[in-house]
């Protein structure tokens, strides 16, 4: 079976975005829950150090934890340790180069595929206005006209389920043809997102992505996007990879991709060991 069904390939193409749902299953997404809750531990013990925590709270689940101690710890502790974690964990070296999304990525962008240096992992905490993402474009974010005839679609991973009340995305249809739009840098969430500017969403359709976990939101990188607000009490946790054709420029020059696959040069295909180190020898 093809990673993508031409259906799906054409969705996506026309739309500008795709869910894949049942992509991945827990044995493919519990390597990276643990490393979050790794790092999670860290926070927890860093904080009780601080005597801004009295408990480590290890009795509670992962889907609420993180959420608990930053409740605990005040308003200011959750941006201190940022809004997304870009850690260098064997872990996310797995997802990066998981076998069935590198399947999806190849059927994308062709048989040489890089890693794109943009990666995250992020924890939505309930009513932070700092993870709230604004409608954007990714590619507003590169250097534009470096990639602008290429695909370098995200891969949007919701390590729990996501829905309306927990931070789901958002994605306005079509809107890859408009090329990148004018933007500006938002102030109000604290963090200074780039925004799409308002004339650009007027009448627009907007698509509202719930998903399970183990499924997968394709985004082209000028399809316009936005999360919502958490209103659960839970962490909505997310992974978001991006991946290029490997003979391309990246748009993000001064951080180095991986190669992960390669039909020509499969001596180069970057190891565990390139990633944890970053060895740029492996970028486009």
């Amino acid at each position: 079976m093809p990673a993508l069904t031409p259906k799906q390939h054409d969705f996506y193409l026309e739309n500008g975005h795709l869910i894949i749902e049942d992509a991945l299953d827990d044995e493919d997404l519990q390597p990276v829950v643990d490393a979050m809750m790794e790092t999670t531990e860290s926070i927890a013990a860093q904080l009780m150090e601080d005597e801004k925590i009295s408990s480590l709270m290890t009795n509670l689940p992962f889907e609420t934890r993180l959420a608990k101690i930053f409740e605990a710890a005040g308003p200011d502790s959750g941006p201190a340790f940022g809004r997304s974690w870009r850690e260098r964990k064997p872990e996310y070296f797995e997802i990066l180069t998981n076998p069935k999304i590198l399947d999806i990525a190849e059927a994308i962008v062709g048989p040489e595929v890089l890693a794109h240096p943009i990666f995250n992992t992020r924890p939505m905490i309930p009513g932070s206005p700092h993870v709230i993402v604004p409608w954007h474009q990714d590619c507003s974010y590169l250097d534009y006209d470096r990639v602008a005839l290429q695909e370098i679609p995200a891969f949007w991973i919701p390590l729990v389920d996501v829905n309306t009340e927990n931070g789901c995305l958002q994605v306005v249809p079509h809107s890859r043809n408009k090329g990148l739009v004018s933007y500006h840098q938002e102030d109000y969430s604290g963090t200074g997102f780039l925004e799409v500017d308002d004339e650009h969403l007027e009448d627009v359709q907007i698509d509202t992505c719930e998903m399970k976990k183990g499924s997968i939101l394709l985004i082209d990188q000028m399809t316009f996007h936005q999360s919502q607000p958490n209103t659960s009490d839970t962490v909505r946790w997310s992974v978001d990879l991006r991946y290029q054709d490997a003979r391309l420029p990246t748009g993000n020059e001064h951080e180095p991709g991986l190669l992960v696959r390669s039909a020509s040069r499969p001596e180069s295909v970057a190891t565990v060991d390139d990633f944890l180190a970053n060895r740029i020898e492996h970028s486009a």
